[in-house]
Parts: C-alpha cells; sequence; structure tokens
C-alpha cells in the first residue's frame, strides 16, 4: 500500500480527509450535537417526569393523612360527645332516684310523727314504710356514689343524713323529741337545697334556680322561709 493509500485510509478513520473531509467532519459533527441534544432533552423530560410524580406521591400521601387525621378526630369528638351525653343520662336518672327517696323520707316522717313510745316501736306498717324510705335513700345514694361529682356525691349524703334524722326525730313521742323537730327539719330543707343546686350544676343547668317545697310540712314543724 502506497503511503498516499495509508494516509487517506487513516484520515478516513479520523475523519479528516483535506478540505472535502473537513466539510463532511463538519456535517458529521453538527448531526452528532443534535442527537447528543436530544437525547439530553429526552432525559431532562424523564427527569421532569420522575420529579413530577414523586411529587403528585408525596402530595397523596400527606392529603390521606391528612384526611385520616381528621376523620380521627371527628370520630373522638363524637365519642367524647356520646360518652358525656351517656353520663349525664346516667347522673340525671341517680339524681331524680334520691329526689324521690328523700320525697320517701319526708312522707315516712309524717306518717310516723308521734307514734313511736318509750319502748321504741311502731307498729309493722309504719315500720315498713320507714325501712322502704331508708332502702331506696341508700340505693339512691349507691348510684351516686357510681358517676358522681364529688360536690353532688357530699350534698348527697348530707340530705340523706338529714332525712334519716328527721324521721327519727319525728317518730318519737316525747316532748324532747317534738322540741327538737324545728332544727331537724332545718337541716333537712337545707341539705335538699344544697343537693339541687349541685345537681343542676353538674348537669350544666346552673345553680341559681331554687325549686319550692311541693310536700305539705309535717305537724309542729314551722313554715320555712
Amino acid at each position: 500500500m502506497s503511503k498516499f493509500r495509508l494516509w487517506a485510509w487513516l484520515a478516513a478513520l479520523t475523519g479528516h480527509v483535506g478540505v472535502g473531509g473537513q466539510k463532511q467532519a463538519s456535517g458529521g459533527g453538527r448531526v452528532c450535537g443534535e442527537a447528543r441534544l436530544c437525547r439530553m432533552g429526552e432525559w431532562v423530560t424523564a427527569v421532569i417526569g420522575l420529579l413530577g410524580a414523586g411529587v403528585g406521591a408525596a402530595a397523596a400521601m400527606w392529603g390521606a393523612n391528612r384526611a385520616a387525621r381528621v376523620s380521627q378526630e371527628a370520630l373522638a369528638v363524637q365519642i367524647r360527645k356520646e360518652d358525656e351525653h351517656w353520663m349525664r343520662d346516667q347522673r340525671q336518672a341517680a339524681y331524680h332516684a334520691l329526689i324521690r327517696a328523700d320525697t320517701m323520707q319526708q312522707e315516712a316522717a309524717i306518717a310516723l310523727q308521734g307514734q313511736r313510745g318509750e319502748d321504741g316501736d311502731v307498729s309493722a306498717e309504719l315500720r315498713e314504710v320507714e325501712d322502704a324510705a331508708h332502702r331506696e335513700m341508700f340505693a339512691a345514694l349507691s348510684l351516686i356514689e357510681l358517676c358522681g361529682p364529688q360536690p353532688v356525691l357530699e350534698a348527697a349524703r348530707e340530705l340523706k343524713e338529714a332525712g334519716s334524722r328527721m324521721v327519727m326525730i319525728f317518730s318519737w313521742r316525747s316532748e324532747s323529741a317534738r322540741s327538737k323537730r324545728h332544727d331537724t327539719y332545718e337541716r333537712q330543707r337545707v341539705a335538699l337545697d344544697a343537693f339541687r343546686s349541685a345537681a343542676r350544676e353538674a348537669l350544666g343547668y346552673g345553680s341559681d334556680f331554687r325549686v319550692p317545697r311541693q310536700l305539705g310540712r309535717p305537724e309542729g314543724t314551722p313554715s320555712p322561709e
């Protein structure tokens, strides 16, 4: 192979073939550059697509988590309100039971008034009235011990003690017992007002409303103010 042919073969391999070869090489460079730009554009588009997909997925996950938290919070609020409503119903039933028991004690005091002599005995019928009033009061107080709250429980205990003492004092026939009727009646009246006030506060009604007594007062007892 002549030197000229060897040089031409090498020039062809390297892309340099004189003036005409330079034009060909220049055209080939433009083609390569355009190809590289095309591939770069495709790569950029792919990267942007991946980033967009990632951002979209992250936004979707955030939205789902946010919706789940909102749903959980709403459920917690609903459960809390239902619990509060249930507790309020239980307390209201217990407070009504105590009012009924106090009414029974007042009726027992009226029925037993002056019926217990020095021997401390009364008829079986009156004893049943007395025992029924005390049982009702004990059961009602047990309900309040379960559902509270503490201020209402304390007022209920005082009302129980005041009512029980009123039944006992009014049942005795002695003059000494008769002289104590006013004080025992006043203690029971104050205890009942205090219980009603505490119960209304616990139920959300406010405590500044005073319900007048409905029962007639036992004989020998002054009218409350």
